[in-house]
């Protein structure tokens, strides 16, 4: 039958290592406490480079490896944060929904909160934004974008947005040239 690995007490250790710097023999100490003495002399080396963090054991955390463990984790979270930056592209300087919808689409382990303090903009507000029903400006450019997906098609992809704009009030929402020129630009509609 194969013995389990033997664990010692951090005081079982402490005391072979006392009693081999009383004077005692390490093949002595050895025998009697049945360890082998290569042990008894790690146990010995561990004592005398640090004796307050020597055998750290059930759950003590030496305090090199506990500052090793924080910086990982910090190197994570940045790691993650530039990850969530780069993946939003160039909203750092858009408008607000912009970055809303950057924080909502965004596939990140981060948190929200911390998404919107890395995008500079509140939590309440994107929890806001998340509930809003869409503005009547935002409703009407909706229908605008639709009348020109069917113009568009009517008319085999001929019309820019001068002509589109004509159509467009001869046929019911009123768009100026300019705002037709965006929505086509916007909605990928090409004459």
């Amino acid at each position: 039958m194969k013995k389990g690995r033997r664990r010692f007490s951090r005081e079982f250790k402490l005391e072979a290592v006392r009693q081999l710097t009383s004077g005692r023999q390490l093949a002595q100490v050895a025998r009697e406490l049945g360890v082998d003495a290569q042990v008894i002399r790690r146990w010995k080396d561990q004592v005398t480079v640090d004796a307050e963090t020597a055998f750290p054991g059930n759950g003590r955390v030496r305090t090199e490896d506990a500052e090793v463990q924080r910086l990982r984790q910090e190197v994570t979270q940045l790691r993650a944060e530039r990850d969530f930056e780069k993946k939003c592209g160039g909203v750092l300087r858009a408008g607000r929904s912009v970055k809303y919808h950057a924080i909502q689409t965004t596939e990140c382990p981060l948190s929200i909160a911390r998404r919107c303090a890395l995008l500079g903009v509140s939590r309440s507000g994107y929890y806001s934004w998340t509930t809003r029903a869409p503005s009547a400006r935002a409703r009407q450019n909706g229908r605008i974008v639709a009348a020109m997906r069917v113009i568009h098609a009517e008319v085999d992809r001929t019309y820019g947005s001068p002509r589109m704009c004509g159509e467009l009030t001869a046929r019911g929402p009123p768009c100026g040239r300019h705002r037709a020129a965006r929505h086509m630009a916007a909605a990928g509609i090409r004459a």
